[in-house]
């Protein structure tokens, strides 16, 4: 009887494991979603676009222009995963 028991209590937490496992997937899938349909609405306008690659370009990068697309992967790369780009956000809070 006592296996049994603990048997059942090891299922009840795996149960509760999986549950808020879901309930987090459901809430990154939620944030995921939002973020892509900011940044599908086209908000960015031609000229920031246009005064960014020449920025750039003025840099010396002129390897390739900065489009929409990059943007969104930019930003979905520091909204997923900040602690891999500090110094990025330190640049952007001065």
């Amino acid at each position: 009887m006592p296996t049994l028991n603990d048997m059942q209590q090891l299922l009840d937490n795996q149960k509760r494991t999986l549950e808020i496992t879901s309930e987090e997937n459901c809430n990154l899938a939620k944030e995921n979603d939002h973020l892509k349909a900011i940044l599908a609405k086209g908000d960015i306008s031609t000229f920031e676009i246009t005064e960014a690659n020449k920025k750039l370009n003025f840099f010396g990068d002129n390897s390739r222009l900065l489009d929409k697309k990059e943007i969104a992967a930019i930003a979905y790369e520091l909204y997923h995963y900040p602690s891999d780009h500090i110094d990025v956000i330190e640049t952007m809070r001065q």
